[in-house]
């Protein structure tokens, strides 16, 4: 699997809709449509009318979008409720259930961002309910500091009876109640056209609120999602700072009939036998390899050097520094304190204490047992036998077999790690490459000594459950894993 390297930041223009669905189920497919019209990246829905029955896929496409709903909830059920935001994948989301109430219709999610994390709230505040935006108001309460300053509050409001321009409510409580939420907490409005229409009946319910007024720009209305439904969408843009990483793209093997036959006539031509043999007639390897353990051996005697260099430095300024150093390499864990028995606060602290009480208080307990320990018995003879020879474990040896049965049940869609060598090709060699592998991983245990190369691994980062961090997962060697099996 390629590593993704950071590359910067990219500024992405969020395409962000909003729609008042009037139930998901009868118009999926027209949802799915108008949201894919102009390649939305952000969408909430209202007055989704879905249940515990209604399948995610009803919302969008899985392949593409992450999906988080809020079913309706109460006895107002029949009448409609639910919210819903879709947005891509390649954004890192957390849904922030601790914003949430019961019998509150309202779904806060944070997008995740270099230089802002973004908090979306898709709020539906049914007309019957007269406390929706005292309850929003403990919900608001709730969000943390760093992201009051980036809200975005949208959804069905249900308040065509506020003017705008001059913030003039109507004789309603909860009207008075939403201006004073808005004031409260320093939010913009940025819809000033008609969102409803229904006959004669025109009507601004749908509102989108920011907490800066250039959060978003471009606000406009859009022909709905669907002919049936009498209140228009709303579309509107927002920067957003998104890391850029760059997957660099590998070669691939191209197996097939004649390329694996040629692949395995390979195998079998190349002489094994010669090439694991440590004896190499070639002087010039043999004059590499009395290189490369001198270097070796100087090294560590260089290091030896280094450490004894800086202890003799440091004891100049203090002498128990040599002393400091003898005890830190030949450290072991003391007797912890031991109590006086009798007595609740006298402990025996200094090491002889201790060994005197341990030595007397295991020769009182530990006496001859009358039943066991005979003294007139007679000696027991010296035995004049070999002594037996101690159990030894037996050596350990991979054979062909193992490895061509683990290998016939490999998976073929494991990722190759950084040797580009897959489970595939291992397959593909079958018979061919048993040999060398069984010769290569008898080696290893043979002379305890680990390859280099199959010490590294790529580290990929995965999004965990949520998107507010990365799992690193280490995607090593291949054939790695197929020497630990046998063993």
């Amino acid at each position: 699997m390629p590593v993704p390297q950071f590359m910067g930041v990219v500024g992405k223009k969020l395409v962000i809709r909003y729609a008042n669905v009037n139930g998901i189920r009868s118009k999926s497919n027209e949802v799915k449509r108008w949201m894919e019209d102009r390649m939305a990246d952000v969408v909430a829905l209202v007055e989704i009318m879905a249940g515990p029955s209604t399948a995610d896929c009803s919302f969008c496409d899985p392949a593409f979008y992450k999906l988080q709903r809020l079913d309706r909830y109460g006895c107002q059920t029949s009448t409609g409720g639910g919210v819903a935001l879709v947005i891509r994948k390649e954004f890192q989301i957390r849904r922030m259930v601790e914003y949430e109430l019961v019998r509150l219709e309202v779904l806060w999610v944070e997008v995740i961002a270099l230089r802002m994390n973004l908090l979306i709230g898709v709020v539906h505040a049914p007309g019957y309910d007269s406390e929706v935006f005292s309850k929003l108001r403990t919900s608001m309460e709730r969000i943390s500091p760093h992201l009051r300053r980036n809200i975005l509050m949208l959804g069905d409001f249900n308040c065509p009876n506020i003017s705008w321009s001059d913030k003039a409510s109507g004789s309603l409580k909860r009207e008075r109640d939403l201006l004073s939420l808005q004031s409260e907490f320093r939010l913009w409005q940025k819809v000033w056209q008609i969102t409803r229409e229904r006959g004669k009946s025109c009507s601004s319910l749908d509102l989108v609120f920011v907490s800066q007024l250039g959060l978003i720009r471009n606000v406009k209305t859009i022909k709905p999602q669907a002919a049936t439904n009498d209140h228009h969408g709303l579309q509107y843009f927002l920067m957003l700072m998104t890391p850029k990483f760059v997957v660099k793209s590998r070669k691939q093997w191209r197996v097939d009939d004649v390329t694996s036959n040629e692949f395995r006539g390979m195998l079998a031509s190349v002489d094994w036998n010669g090439m694991f043999d440590r004896r190499t007639k070639d002087p010039a390897d043999q004059t590499a390899w009395k290189e490369l353990g001198a270097q070796k051996n100087k090294l560590i005697l260089r290091d030896k050097h280094r450490r004894l260099r800086k202890i003799a430095t440091s004891s100049r300024r203090n002498p128990a520094a040599v002393w400091k150093c003898i005890k830190k390499n030949t450290v072991c864990s003391p007797i912890p304190p031991i109590s006086v028995p009798g007595s609740d606060d006298r402990y025996l602290v200094y090491p002889q204490d201790k060994a005197e009480f341990i030595s007397k208080t295991f020769a009182d307990e530990h006496v001859d047992c009358p039943v066991h320990y005979k003294a007139h018995l007679p000696p027991l003879p010296v035995c004049l036998m070999e002594p037996a020879i101690s159990p030894r474990c037996p050596d350990l040896l991979i054979t062909t077999t193992a490895i061509l049965t683990i290998t016939k049940k490999l998976d073929v869609n494991k990722a190759a790690g950084s040797s580009l060598i897959t489970n595939r090709l291992l397959k593909v060699a079958g018979v061919a490459i048993v040999y060398p592998l069984s010769r290569l991983f008898n080696l290893i245990i043979q002379t305890g000594q680990f390859p280099t190369v199959w010490k590294k691994a790529d580290v990929v980062p995965i999004p965990k459950k949520g998107g507010s961090a990365f799992r690193p997962i280490l995607s090593s060697t291949l054939v790695q894993t197929l020497q630990e099996d046998p063993c």
